[in-house]
Formats: structure tokens, sequence, C-alpha cells
């Protein structure tokens, strides 16, 4: 019994000697941070992913100001831009789908290597020395209740080639967003190109957001996807039984000769903290950390067949563009427009 009380004597103040340093180091940061006093945040994607997490940081770094520049692709255009004139870098983190550009930016060494506290809770295979997923999307099928019965309902995605979906389904262009480039290739492997000339005989719409396949399906005027990112659904979900979900991560990353190095460093903290990823959870979306539960509905990760080979799939450039062309010859030019992704009116 000694022993015991002993072993837990010493535990106790080792963790007591523990918390109260890495305190310190994080006022410490937050000291260095407020002294540059402004983040500048590059962040793809509509304003759904990043601004709540901007809220809450400056909520409680009110000293470190944060200037978002949203976009898509065109972010990272600006980055590469500021990175080849050297010397004049304005980006201090971005946040990214399009993970093929951390990974060249991480070997042209172009990243900050930050470790900040709970990185080891992350799958080793979504990160690299210089980058890490801010949290984890995943993509199913999804319909609307109110226009099928529960017994009508597609449960797989080879069920959405029936005659009675004609003029009914959505999704966003595999040639224009590179997780639904992903997504269909996994469906390609699965049921060959055939399944393409099928879908398309349906007359299927074709949109260039995530948000707006969510929209079309809770307002009826689409009735199924097998494109549905489950943080912008508000359908029914459907997790099919016949292919896998397709998840992908939403990569952070710091430049290494970002302007206000620590505000980066403090960011990147923040946002891998247990409380910032449970808000994600929240929100249907998946922690980057392993020991987060998954959203309510759902269970973990590895319950499911998942396809989370994303990094590598997007970062093999010549695969990447064989598909493109050939999804744009099956389905057409990429029309229509690209969902705001400026920051709401408070925010500007």
């Amino acid at each position: 019994m000694r022993s015991y009380l002993n072993i837990i004597a010493v535990a106790a103040l080792a963790v007591g000697a523990w918390m109260p340093q890495a305190h310190a180091q994080s006022d410490e940061l937050y000291d260095e941070a407020a002294q540059e006093g402004e983040l500048v945040y590059y962040a793809q994607g509509p304003s759904q992913v990043y601004e709540d997490l901007v809220a809450q940081f400056e909520a409680k770094y009110p000293k470190v100001k944060v200037r978002i520049v949203p976009g898509r692709y065109d972010v990272i255009e600006k980055i590469n831009d500021q990175l080849e004139a050297g010397g004049d870098l304005d980006a201090d983190i971005v946040t990214a789908q399009t993970m093929q550009d951390l990974v060249e930016w991480q070997e042209a060494g172009q990243l900050m290597n930050v470790q900040p506290d709970g990185i080891e809770t992350v799958p080793e295979h979504l990160k690299r020395d210089g980058f890490f997923p801010l949290s984890i999307y995943l993509i199913g099928s999804a319909y609307n209740a109110e226009k099928l019965a529960d017994g009508e309902a597609p449960k797989t995605v080879e069920d959405m080639l029936k005659p009675e979906f004609r003029g009914q389904l959505i999704s966003t262009y595999p040639h224009d967003d590179d997780v639904t480039l992903y997504l269909y290739d996994q469906i390609r492997e699965k049921y060959g190109w055939e399944f393409f000339t099928e879908f398309m005989e349906l007359e299927p719409k074709f949109v260039r957001s995530h948000v707006l396949v969510a929209d079309a399906l809770k307002q009826g005027t689409s009735t199924a996807s097998f494109d549905q990112i489950t943080t912008f659904n508000s359908s029914e979900f459907v997790v099919p039984k016949d292919t896998p979900l397709v998840a992908f991560p939403y990569g952070i990353a710091a430049f290494a000769e970002a302007k206000h190095p620590n505000a980066a460093k403090l960011f990147l903290s923040f946002a891998l903290t247990k409380e910032q990823q449970e808000r994600y959870v929240s929100r249907n979306i998946w922690s980057a950390r392993e020991d987060v539960d998954p959203p309510e509905g759902f269970e973990p990760l590895e319950s499911y067949d998942v396809a989370d080979g994303f990094i590598d799939f997007i970062s093999d450039g010549d695969r990447v563009k064989e598909l493109r062309s050939r999804f744009e010859e099956i389905i057409g030019p990429i029309e229509g427009e690209y969902i705001s992704t400026a920051p709401s009116a408070q925010k500007q």
C-alpha cells in the first residue's frame, strides 16, 4: 500500500509541476504574439469552415487581431506569388483542402515545423513535419426525406442509377472539386467508367460547392446525392453500403517566413486544443484528434469502410490531371459560380 501511495504522490507532483509550466509557456507565447499584434490568415473555402475558430481565438487572445484573406484556389495562387517574389510574404498561416499544396510547401522547406500540444493524438498518415489536419470531413450520401419515403431512399450509390432519379440528382463537378474527384475515383474503382455513362443519362445537376448541394437537397430542388459533406448536410444522411465514406483532412500550416511567427504558433496550438476540436464535432465534423468522440449519431471512423488516402491521391499530379480531363469529357465544362468565401458582415 505504501509503495502505491508513493507512486500516486510522485505522479501528482509531476502533474503539478507540468501544468504550471505548460500554462507559463502558453502565457509567454501570448505575450510575444501580443507584441506582434496581428495574425494574417489565408483561409481556403467557405466562411463556415473558419469563422467560429477565429472568433474563439480572438475572444481568448484579444491582443492578437486576425486579418482574414479568404478565397478558394486563388488563395493558393496568392501565396505562391508571394513565395516566388521572396521577402514579402503576407500570409502567416493557411488552411486548405488542397493538401497537395501543403505537401509541396513542406517539401520545399517553406513551412514552419511546429509541434503543438496534442499533435501526438493526430493520426500519423494525416500529418507531416509542417502541417496537420485542423479537422476531418466526410462525404457520403443524402436525400430529402419529404420527397422520398425511407423505403424509396437510396441505400447504395448504385441505387441512384434508378430511372426514377432522372433529373433529381445533384453533385459538385469532380474536375472542379478535389475531394469530389477523389470520391468519383472511388466509385470508378467499384463500378468502372460505365457508372458515369449511366449517371449522365439521368441528367444530374452540377454545382460548384457542397454548400449548394446541401441547399438544393434541403429545399427539395434536388432529391438525392452521393456527394454530400456531413457538416453542410441538413437532410437525411446515408452511409452507403457499396462504396467507402470519403474522409479528407482540412489542413493547417504556418509559414517559415511568417511576419508574425509567435501569433502563428499560438493559433496552431489553440486550433488543436481538445476544447476547440470538440466544437468541430458539434457541427458534424470529425476531430483531428483521436481522443475526441465522433459527432452525435455517428460511430468512430474505424467503424466504417473509409477511404482516407486523399493526401497521396491528390499529390499524384499526373493521375489527377488525367482524371480531371476524363471527367470533363463525360460531364462537360464547369459552369456557374462558386459561393462567397468572404467573412460575414460582422467580421468585416
